[in-house]
């Protein structure tokens, strides 16, 4: 059967069944799989078909992929997984097995219309030989079509006369779907039998309203007892990293096990969050990046490339931000690095021009503050045209 995702993103679910053999998933108009998520990239990451069943792979993203918490280059996904794409949190489930695909058959031999003779050899008639009737000519023209009025018959019987093992397949699962009192193991089986049934078995509008409203009633069924459980287990964690708050590797133990139980659950995100803002230095470290963050993007703004690259040193010299947002560091310094060398390009135009126009003092100042912002190669850069300058 195929695999399918769920998509939580904004507080909202959806789902999106993988037909394909590739699902480009990212923030582009051009993706299979649209996020809205800023922090997601145009074509972030796919989920390829293999003949072991799907694997997920980053496309070179800044920030990257994660998968149960890990970042991936690639990785063969497994029943319940979640990937982690910025905040969007993805679901799969399916089977780990490619559906094989039946081995086409081989043609059937040409037809021929001369018969042979025990060597093989084109069979010769003489006039001896001659027999009264059709010649061999309209007799083929006669088996071929007939053989072609064969074929339309057999492919008009074929589209008339329906396959009844799906259609049986298709019954018992409105079977199941009818009985009000059915359980979540037979909806979950009702709705594995619609998903797997071959196109064309019903109408494809009617399957897809079935197949939904079965997946509501089944939430509806074990969406309590889910959350019920989450509470529990939720409860017995947080009591236990009260007394143990040193133990992070505990709480990550128990984040990919909440991942893996109860992915769509509200105790989750709660569990995650903490963690984030564990791994983030507490609550002063939290609001540490929060600072920093807004005084990067000031920076960026105003084109403040020396506050810039200070703080970004120093955040990168703090080994519990580079622990908490390593990813995003990175980016920042890439945008800067980038901004900053179109900056340099625009200002060593303006000085050449103030030289030429004789405004020598002009373009010394201008020099002078690039190479105060000292990112190399470019403050050597701008060292050397002051220096050429002389006085």
């Amino acid at each position: 059967m195929n695999g399918r995702l769920i998509i939580s993103e904004s507080g909202r679910d959806r789902i999106h069944e993988l037909y394909d053999e590739r699902t480009v998933i990212g923030r582009g108009v051009d993706a299979d799989l649209n996020l809205k998520n800023p922090a997601v990239a145009s074509a972030h990451c796919e989920v390829k078909r293999t003949a072991t069943g799907f694997k997920v792979v980053d496309l070179e993203t800044t920030d990257g992929t994660k998968v149960n918490g890990q970042l991936i280059n690639q990785q063969t996904l497994q029943n319940g997984d979640t990937i982690q794409i910025g905040e969007v949190r993805i679901t799969y489930l399916g089977e780990s097995g490619a559906v094989e695909r039946p081995a086409k058959k081989a043609p059937p031999p040409p037809l021929t219309l001369h018969p042979t003779d025990a060597q093989g050899e084109p069979h010769r008639f003489y006039r001896h030989e001659q027999k009264r009737g059709l010649g061999s000519g309209p007799k083929a023209a006669l088996i071929l079509a007939a053989l072609g009025i064969l074929a339309l018959i057999l492919v008009w019987l074929g589209r008339s006369i329906p396959n009844e093992e799906p259609i049986g397949r298709y019954r018992d699962a409105v079977s199941m779907l009818d009985d009000e009192a059915a359980s979540a193991r037979s909806i979950e089986q009702a709705i594995l039998i619609l998903e797997d049934l071959p196109p064309g078995t019903v109408q494809e509008r009617d399957l897809v309203h079935m197949i939904e409203t079965a997946k509501g009633r089944l939430f509806n069924l074990v969406g309590p007892v889910m959350n019920q459980e989450a509470q529990d287990e939720f409860t017995r964690i947080m009591q236990y990293y009260k007394s143990h708050s040193e133990d992070i590797g505990y709480l990550q133990g128990q984040v990919r096990y909440f991942r893996e139980h109860y992915p769509e659950t509200g105790q989750l995100v709660q569990l995650e969050e903490t963690l984030e803002e564990v791994l983030a230095g507490g609550p002063e470290g939290k609001k540490k990046w929060s600072e920093a963050q807004q005084f990067l993007r000031h920076a960026l703004k105003n084109a403040d490339f020396r506050g810039a690259f200070d703080a970004l040193t120093k955040l990168e010299g703090d080994a519990i931000m580079v622990r908490a947002h390593g990813p995003r560091i990175a980016t920042y310094r890439n945008t800067f690095e980038r901004a900053f060398k179109r900056h340099f390009e625009d200002m060593k135009a303006r000085a050449l021009s103030a030289h030429e126009a004789g405004d020598t003092e002009r373009a010394r100042r201008i020099y002078a503050q690039l190479a105060n912002v000292g990112l190399e190669p470019y403050s050597s850069q701008a060292k050397t045209l002051l220096n050429s300058l002389g006085g």
